[in-house]
């Protein structure tokens, strides 16, 4: 995830809930980026969910102005969206190993068969 959030604002706090009922963290990207471990360090279990979130001023008119609350609501969307969101990919897992292949001496056996 810290690789993925590499261009991401440093004021972003993660949030991270463990599978122990009441064990949560919650830091500043900018700390979890020099210190990776300090959102498990000490925790029980194992990372169940977290997430992602970014403060911003909100306007306090109701006028169509700059200034106003619903234009901060969209602006802040769009800014946490694109710096934070849209980078992510979902998880991919790795793909399949190929098989050890078989050493003379087995192949030979292979090769045989039950009748041999």
């Amino acid at each position: 995830m810290l690789r993925q959030l590499a261009d991401a604002p440093g004021d972003v706090q993660v949030e991270a809930v463990f599978s122990e009922r009441g064990n949560e963290v919650c830091e500043h990207l900018d700390r979890v980026r020099a210190d990776p471990k300090v959102l498990t360090a000490g925790r029980a279990g194992a990372i169940v969910y977290f997430s992602l979130e970014q403060g911003f001023p909100m306007g306090n008119r109701r006028s169509g102005t700059a200034a106003s609350f619903i234009a901060s609501v969209t602006s802040a969307t769009d800014a946490f969206y694109g710096s934070v969101v849209q980078p992510l990919r979902g998880w991919v897992p790795a793909a399949p190993k190929q098989p050890e292949p078989l050493t003379s001496d087995a192949a030979v056996a292979a090769d045989a068969g039950p009748h041999a």
